[in-house]
């Protein structure tokens, strides 16, 4: 839980530190952008892994028609 929320964690330590039971404490987390070179390699990634399973299933051929 704490590793998913952490101002939780840091509001307690703060209200214990400050001996104020009503304090309060906030934290806005944002996420960094994606970049379009990670995106490019998400695209390009699924295409690799459709022509790697290709060859695999093209090379099982033989096997499955002896």
């Amino acid at each position: 839980m704490t590793a998913l929320y952490p101002q939780y964690m840091y509001e307690a330590i703060l209200r214990v530190a400050t001996n104020d039971p009503e304090f309060t404490f906030s934290v806005t987390t944002t996420p960094y952008p994606i970049y379009q070179k990670f995106k490019d390699l998400e695209t390009a990634a699924g295409a690799y892994d459709f022509v790697f399973m290709t060859a695999i299933a093209l090379a099982l051929v033989p096997c499955v028609m002896v």
